[in-house]
C-alpha cells in the first residue's frame, strides 16, 4: 500500500462508538435582543464566544456572564479564523483545549463582514461574477452572483471541520423574515439571516436547527425554541426527543 495513504490512515484509526462521547452543533437564530447569546453560554461549562462585535461583549458586561471564570471572549477576524479556533480545539492547542462549548456570535454578522471585506479590496464586476484584489491576491472568479458564491465556498470549507471539535458549537445567527419580493413570489419562509446557499451549507452539518422567540404571557416573558420546520419556519433536529418540538430555552442544554 502507498506510504503516503499509510500516513493517512493512521491519522483517521477507527473506533467503537460505543461509549463514545457526543456534542452538539447547533444553529440557534431569532431577533435581536430574543437573548441568543445568554442563553448559548448558560451551560455552565467552559465556553469561548468567538464574537462578531454584535452584542457579545455587552452581554457579558451586563448579566450575570461577567461574573463566570467560565466564559472568555475572542474577536472574531473572520471564517479563517473561526477554523483557525475549531483546529486549535481538535489538536489540543494550550489555549484552547480546555473549551468545552463554542459560540460563534453571530455567523450573520460574520458573513455580512466577509461580503463588505470584499467590497472594499476588490473590485467586484458588474455581473458579480469576479473580484479582483485592488492590491495583491488572487482574482476571484465564479458565474453569476459570485460574491455570494465566494461566501458559501468558504462556508463550505470551514463547516465540516466543525463536525470534528471535540466540543460543543452553537451557532447564533439574526432572523431573516420574508421581504416583499418573497411574498410576491410565494415565499414566506422565516430562515437565519444568511445568503441562502450559505445558510444551507451550514444547516446541512447542524444536529439543531432553532427558531428563538420571545413572548409576554402576563408579566413574565416566555423564551422558546422551535424546533418544528415548515414552509414558513427554517428548523429541524436530528435528536429524536427535539424532532418537531418547541421546547423553553431553559431546557436546551438538559437534552
Amino acid at each position: 500500500m502507498h506510504a503516503d495513504l499509510l500516513k493517512e490512515l493512521s491519522k483517521h484509526v477507527p473506533q467503537s462508538i460505543t461509549g463514545k462521547q457526543t456534542h452538539i452543533n447547533a444553529l440557534l437564530y431569532g431577533d435581536w435582543g430574543v437573548g441568543k447569546t445568554s442563553l448559548a453560554c448558560s451551560s455552565g461549562r467552559r465556553t469561548l464566544i468567538i464574537s462578531s462585535g454584535d452584542g457579545g461583549e455587552s452581554v457579558l458586561r451586563n448579566n450575570d456572564l461577567n461574573k463566570q471564570d467560565s466564559v472568555s471572549i475572542v474577536q472574531c477576524q473572520g471564517l479563517s479564523h473561526v477554523k483557525a479556533i475549531f483546529n486549535a480545539v481538535i489538536e489540543q492547542h494550550k489555549d484552547y483545549k480546555h473549551y468545552e462549548v463554542l459560540v460563534v456570535d453571530t455567523i450573520s454578522s460574520i458573513c455580512d463582514q466577509y461580503l463588505r471585506n470584499l467590497v472594499e479590496n476588490y473590485n467586484v464586476s458588474k455581473d458579480r461574477s469576479t473580484a479582483k484584489p485592488k492590491l495583491t491576491g488572487q482574482t476571484l472568479e465564479a458565474p453569476g452572483m459570485g460574491d455570494y458564491k465566494f461566501l458559501t465556498h468558504h462556508m463550505q470549507d470551514l463547516v465540516p471541520v466543525s463536525s470534528a471539535v471535540p466540543a460543543d458549537i452553537v451557532w447564533l445567527s439574526h432572523e431573516r423574515e420574508p421581504s416583499f419580493t418573497d411574498e410576491a413570489k410565494g415565499i414566506y419562509l422565516t430562515r437565519p439571516k444568511m445568503p441562502e446557499k450559505a445558510s444551507d451549507a451550514l444547516a446541512e452539518v447542524c444536529d439543531v436547527v432553532g427558531l428563538m422567540e420571545k413572548k409576554k404571557q402576563g408579566k413574565d416573558i416566555k423564551r422558546t425554541l422551535r424546533f418544528d420546520g415548515s414552509d414558513r419556519v427554517a428548523a429541524k433536529s436530528r435528536i429524536a426527543s427535539l424532532e418537531g418540538q418547541t421546547i423553553n430555552v431553559d431546557d436546551f442544554w438538559k437534552m
